[in-house]
Order: structure tokens, then C-alpha cells, then sequence
């Protein structure tokens, strides 16, 4: 017994020390791309406000996927490597993304998905990511407008 008390004791140390996992992965857009009705990319140079979604609309977006270029552009970004944190205990997420580019997708329901450098934000919730390609995540995005 007094072993048994002794690991979770310790499990519990060894989590409360780290509380995130990265791993590897590929961006993944989660609405179907067939869905998809618009791709901009927007600029924030910011750092002391919270950017979210709504807050998009304050800024004008440096670049507009051509619709008929929407699916060829999704499945490009769907290329870009991502290291994924699985978080053990909660976050409070201050800022929502870092200055630099930002992709907002828009779906024919009105949902949205927005990716940065910092983390991806859907319907679904906020998800702690961070690029991790050999690019630049500012490159790595101009490399797509261009």
C-alpha cells in the first residue's frame, strides 16, 4: 500500500514539474475544405492586446486566397508541421496568438478556424501549438502568398 501511495505521490510531482507534452504533427484544418469560402492572411503587429477572432476585423488582411486557389492553398497549409502541447493542467491564455501572420479560414456555416505561429483557434477551442518547420513561420507563410 504504502508503495502505491508512494508513485501516485510521485506521478503527481513529475506532472505538477511539466506541465506540457510537445509532439509533432501537421496542421490540420478541421472543417472539410470543400467548405472552405475564404482564406485571408492577416499582419498583427501587436503585443499588449488580446487578439481573438472578433478582433480580426479590426485589421485589413495583407493577402486574399483567390477562390479558385482556396482548396490548393488549404492543402499546402495542411503541409505545415506543427509541435503540439498537451497540456496536464489548465492554461490561461492571455494572448491568444503572437504578432506575425495570421490565417483566418471561413466555412460556408460561419464557423472559422484561425492559424498563427503561437497556436490554432477553432469553434472547438484554443489549442497551444507552435510552429516547427525549418522555415520560418513568417517564410513559411509568404512562401503561400506568393
Amino acid at each position: 500500500m504504502k508503495k502505491i501511495l508512494i508513485c501516485a505521490i510521485a506521478t503527481v510531482l513529475v506532472f505538477s514539474l511539466a506541465s506540457c507534452i510537445p509532439i509533432n504533427k501537421k496542421l490540420n484544418i478541421i472543417g472539410d475544405i470543400e467548405d472552405i469560402t475564404a482564406i485571408d492572411v492577416y499582419y498583427i503587429d501587436i503585443t499588449d492586446e488580446k487578439i481573438v477572432s472578433d478582433t480580426l476585423d479590426e485589421y485589413e488582411s495583407v493577402y486574399s486566397v483567390p477562390a479558385g486557389d482556396i482548396s490548393d492553398f488549404a492543402k499546402e497549409m495542411e503541409t505545415i508541421v506543427y509541435k503540439k502541447y498537451y497540456c496536464i493542467i489548465p492554461i490561461d491564455y492571455i494572448r491568444v496568438f503572437a504578432p506575425g501572420y495570421i490565417v483566418c479560414i471561413e466555412f460556408s456555416d460561419g464557423e472559422h478556424e484561425i492559424f498563427s505561429q503561437k497556436g490554432t483557434l477553432t469553434h472547438n477551442g484554443y489549442y497551444p501549438e507552435e510552429y516547427s518547420g525549418p522555415l520560418s513561420w513568417e517564410e513559411e507563410i509568404e512562401s503561400l502568398i506568393k
